[in-house]
């Protein structure tokens, strides 16, 4: 792979500010010509077949339905998407840990603020316990009134891998989404 960067640099921030390859860089511009050579034919006529077709081959690489997903700006886009579809009323409760992105934990505080819920952080040490201790701290902190759990899979602050497959499979024992 041949990435744009300097040959001075280590870049390990693709989360946030993910560098691309020239590969990526051409098949974008390819795609903004495509828009600026006729708008209305792109956005019109062609654009959701090419959503489509990349719905297709990423729903193949990682074996989902094409049809569930769609693409977001980012992350946050999404999380923000996903937290604002949710049912959430007074007296309920999201919960998320000390290593939540700080943009999806704004997020989360002013959706808790907005519905009269409330929002709560788990403080999660790091380096952390075993990874059966840390669902069992998770889980120790369920109650009737925890909605949602927000956990980060891969922690941006810490790179901490939190063991989602126990997680989401505790959250759907006690009904909590995910």
């Amino acid at each position: 792979m041949t990435w744009l960067l300097r040959d001075d640099i280590f870049y390990l921030n693709h989360g946030s500010f993910g560098a691309r390859t020239v590969a990526i860089r051409d098949a974008q511009q390819h795609y903004r010509d495509l828009l600026e050579s006729s708008p209305v034919d792109f956005l019109d006529r062609k654009a959701l077949a090419f959503l489509t077709r990349s719905r297709q081959a990423l729903g193949a690489f990682l074996c989902l339905d094409p049809d569930g997903f769609g693409f977001v700006d980012n992350a946050t886009s999404g999380i923000s998407a996903a937290i604002h579809s949710l049912q959430l009323a007074e007296g309920d409760e999201i919960l998320t840990t000390n290593h939540v992105y700080n943009g999806v934990r704004q997020l989360l505080i002013k959706r808790a603020k907005d519905a009269g819920c409330t929002y709560r952080e788990l403080e999660v040490p790091f380096p952390t316990v075993s990874d059966d201790e840390l669902v069992n701290s998770v889980i120790s902190e369920f109650n009737e009134r925890v909605k949602v759990l927000v956990i980060d899979h891969v922690a941006s602050c810490t790179s901490l891998i939190f063991p989602i497959d126990k997680l989401i499979q505790a959250c759907k024992e006690h009904s909590i989404k995910i």
